[in-house]
């Protein structure tokens, strides 16, 4: 059963779930991971508490399909008490099994944001800020890029000659038809001029940021030219962390090198102070205990460069709110997690009830 916050009480599902009760088999339930789970799921409980007694709610969201779908096989391979994974079975599970969107449209209704054509990407100069409308279209099918990367010039925004031509061999060998790309120095249309060091600050301008870095697919080019006037490491850099933590998170990226984002895996979890641990392990362990975890990165990610406080403030708002849509560190509305609630409880309960109003019945004499 996959339920969202839109998702109603049908009865479509009502044969299939009184069935499923009836002749006791499991019901496994998933849902989107967002704060409000709790309300999305109680018509469901109180519709089939029978099928639900003994049902077990599990997180997912196709903002992060990599772990999603690791969770999913997971969940029904305990179910049917096949908890040890052979070899094979991983294999098999890591390329089978997979939580993928299929329809971007919605990125074309964010306001002042545009998505560049590859086409264009393979023509235009380097530090271009200003294209024609010609140069951009519409998202559909495809995942859009979006291309993550250090200003190299203080004085100049945009990409540098190394980093294009770096994006543009990534482009000829990957790009696949309607997809388009994401930079902020050619795709924020705000109509305002602004200087070098306020390109990057688009977080406060867009509402809708976390939908554009969470559906899409990410290119770092994370190498520092030494002849270039700004030399921050890559990591260093606000924005860049932040999306270097998302696309590993999300596994949605497209790697520059081979092993690039097992590299970047590493980095953070040293910078987390977890030694030789990985980001994704240290996700995996407080997945029971997320709160810790989501103040720790946001303290490490306040202490990266930015352009102005605001961009500060805006950034590690963002990055809170995005990183508890991660399905081992969504949270509730009163701040706690999701992993270790099902819906056994309310279940029984009902069930409880229902029998207890059963004895009553029978022992007044009236039929039940």
């Amino acid at each position: 059963l996959l339920v969202d916050r839109d998702s109603l009480v049908s009865t479509e599902e009502t044969d299939v779930l009184d069935k499923a009760g009836d002749l006791g088999l499991p019901v496994l339930c998933f849902y989107e991971a967002e704060p409000g789970y709790v309300e999305d799921l109680i018509a469901w409980r109180e519709s089939y508490p029978l099928a639900m007694a003994n049902a077990v709610a599990r997180p997912m969201t196709r903002y992060f399909p990599r772990d999603s779908a690791d969770l999913c096989a997971h969940q029904v391979l305990q179910t049917l008490k096949r908890t040890r994974l052979t070899s094979e079975l991983k294999i098999h599970a890591a390329h089978e099994i997979r939580v993928e969107h299929d329809d971007f449209s919605m990125l074309a209704n964010l306001e002042d944001v545009r998505w560049l054509t590859p086409e264009f990407a393979m023509v235009m100069e380097p530090w271009s800020v200003d294209l024609p409308e010609t140069a951009y279209g519409q998202p559909g099918r495809a995942r859009p890029y979006y291309v993550s990367y250090p200003s190299l010039d203080l004085d100049k925004a945009g990409l540098s000659e190394k980093q294009l031509a770096r994006l543009r061999i990534l482009l000829q060998e990957n790009t696949h038809e309607g997809q388009l790309l994401y930079i902020d120095s050619l795709c924020l249309d705000t109509q305002v001029e602004r200087t070098t060091s306020q390109r990057r600050s688009s977080l406060a301008e867009v509402s809708k940021f976390m939908e554009i870095m969470l559906l899409s697919e990410f290119i770092i080019l994370d190498e520092v030219d030494p002849d270039a006037t700004s030399k921050k490491p890559y990591l260093a850099r606000g924005h860049c962390f932040m999306e270097a933590v998302i696309a590993i998170l999300t596994g949605n990226c497209l790697p520059t090198r081979q092993g690039q984002l097992e590299e970047l895996d590493r980095a953070v979890g040293l910078e987390l102070g977890a030694g030789s641990v990985t980001l994704r392990n240290i996700v995996h362990k407080n997945a029971k205990s997320p709160i810790p975890l989501i103040n720790r990165l946001v303290s490490v990610l306040e202490t990266k460069t930015f352009s102005s406080n605001l961009e500060k403030s805006e950034s590690c708002r963002l990055f809170a709110d995005m990183l508890t849509r991660h399905p081992h560190l969504c949270i509730d509305n009163k701040g706690k997690s999701t992993r270790t609630v099902g819906l056994r409880g309310l279940g029984q309960r009902l069930l409880n009830s229902a029998s207890s109003v059963m004895k009553i019945s029978g022992s007044s004499g009236k039929s039940s």
